[in-house]
């Protein structure tokens, strides 16, 4: 019986995998801030492959942890500013997105559940399911701005983790850990303080 629930499990995350948006990658487009400033971090995704199935319509997230909150916060998300996709548009925040995930995005090289305690996390959510057409050389670009607070310490080194992924609503239209999310690439920088 376990057998089997493991292959039904499986099934669902095959298919969205299939219609997600991978990580190419992920960067601070300034990676130096004095106290007060801003930059934003960026993620580069393109589609994941050029099958088509009944899960071509996901909705896509990010999220931007750091390891120093005091020194740094993080502000909104835009989706596609580079105009592809149905971009650009604002990414509302999911303030339950970071534990909705569970153990979903523990792959291998990865766990997420075991960071998620030592990083604070933002997430954001696409505001609806984006199709990727299958589109494999064309790319969103996603952009979150990455602040450092005006009492930031001096010479601080800021860790800020960035992930993507893709969620399949349960039917009630909000994130929650019923839902079925698949994490597409991940990545890590170092801020520093001036």
């Amino acid at each position: 019986m376990k057998k089997r629930l493991l292959g039904v499990v499986a099934i669902p995350l095959v298919l969205m995998l299939s219609s997600c948006f991978s990580l190419q990658s992920f960067s601070l487009l300034n990676g130096a801030l004095a106290p007060g400033g801003l930059t934003k971090a960026q993620f580069v995704v393109r589609p994941a492959s050029t099958v088509k199935n009944s899960f071509s319509k996901l909705y896509q997230f990010v999220l931007v942890g750091v390891d120093t909150p005091s020194d740094v916060s993080v502000g909104k998300a835009t989706w596609g500013v580079n105009k592809k996709f149905g971009g650009p548009q604002n990414m509302p925040v999911s303030s339950v997105l970071p534990t909705s995930i569970g153990t979903d995005c523990d792959t291998t090289g990865f766990t997420f559940s075991g960071i998620s305690s030592t990083l604070t996390w933002k997430g954001f959510v696409t505001l609806n399911p984006m199709p990727d057409h299958q589109a494999v050389t064309q790319k969103s670009v996603i952009q979150v701005v990455v602040k450092a607070k005006g009492t930031a310490t001096h010479q601080d080194t800021v860790t800020v983790v960035g992930l993507t992924g893709a969620w399949l609503d349960d039917g009630d239209g909000i994130v929650n850990a019923p839902d079925t999310f698949a994490c597409t690439g991940n990545a890590s920088t170092s801020l520093f303080i001036i």
